[in-house]
């Protein structure tokens, strides 16, 4: 079995009861081991010896009730591969706890807060230090939930993070019916598999995320004017490549224009206004051009 060299960050925010995981390693596709979550049982991290079904029998003994730590004791009580394992689990009652086994690469630990823990290996010293500060800083400035989570893992990185370097990235936020719709759990559900920078990468998914299925953010505008000034050579090819005339007014194409993007509802026709932060999105179109 690989090992996976990582670090992470399982976290609870109790004014949103939310859960959250944010995990970056050296092997591919680490969202697909490392995050386990359930809206009000609660979070896993399980990583060196990774094992995703210690994760999810992690998250059914959390919802019978147990501790994180019991949860931690029951999990390890008859395992052969305990020495090599890691954890952080933070259970409904958003009390952590967290676990490095003593075959775990060096360095190797984890540090434990009221409501989260930060916990890796084969790590540069100081990393778990500086993401725990980070964690706590963000919060205290009342950044959303999942950016305090991205900012704990650039935070590990910018402190040395792992040694063998960067390859994959994921961020897990869990809450009830907090997925598109109210359909399931999954409020924020992000991967990045493979990627010379995916904390980065990670980031700007985030930001997408904001912008596109984030509801509870508090809308800045800009003018109508102002967006089809700024954006006057895309609007002209895009009128081009789907055969608008000039008889097609440039609201009327800067309307399809953003429906092609699935951002129409952030335009007020009443108002002549937009949600200012679809220049994510069309920032990013007019470069991709």
């Amino acid at each position: 079995m690989s090992v996976l060299t990582t670090f992470s960050i399982v976290a609870h925010d109790p004014s949103s009861e939310s859960w959250g995981v944010a995990v970056q390693s050296k092997f591919f596709a680490v969202g697909t081991i490392v995050p386990h979550g359930q809206a009000g049982a609660g979070v896993i991290a399980t990583q060196a010896s990774g094992d995703p079904g210690m994760g999810r029998r992690g998250l059914s003994l959390l919802s019978e009730g147990l501790t994180a730590s019991e949860c931690i004791e029951t999990l390890l009580k008859d395992d052969d591969q305990r020495e090599s394992r890691q954890l952080g689990i933070v259970d409904h009652h958003g009390c952590a706890a967290s676990y490095t086994g003593p075959k775990c690469f060096p360095i190797a630990g984890h540090l434990v807060e009221e409501s989260f823990s930060v916990q890796g290996n084969m790590l540069a010293e100081g990393t778990l230090a500086a993401m725990s500060s980070q964690f706590k800083q963000s919060i205290g400035e009342e950044k959303a939930f999942a950016r305090c989570l991205v900012d704990a893992l650039a935070a590990g990185q910018a402190a040395g993070g792992e040694k063998r370097g960067q390859q994959s990235a994921s961020l897990l936020v869990v809450r009830s019916k907090g997925g598109y719709g109210g359909g399931n759990d999954r409020a924020v559900d992000l991967r990045v598999d493979d990627h010379v920078r995916p904390i980065e990468e990670l980031e700007r998914l985030l930001l997408l995320q904001e912008v596109y299925l984030d509801k509870t953010m508090p809308p800045s505008f800009v003018s109508l004017e102002q967006c089809l000034h700024q954006y006057a050579a895309r609007l002209d090819r895009f009128r081009q490549s789907r055969g608008l005339g000039p008889d097609i007014t440039d609201q009327t194409v800067f309307q399809s224009f953003l429906d092609n993007e699935n951002l129409g509802h952030f335009f007020d026709e009443d108002s002549q206004r937009i949600d200012a932060r679809i220049n994510t999105i069309l920032n990013q179109c007019a470069a991709d051009d």
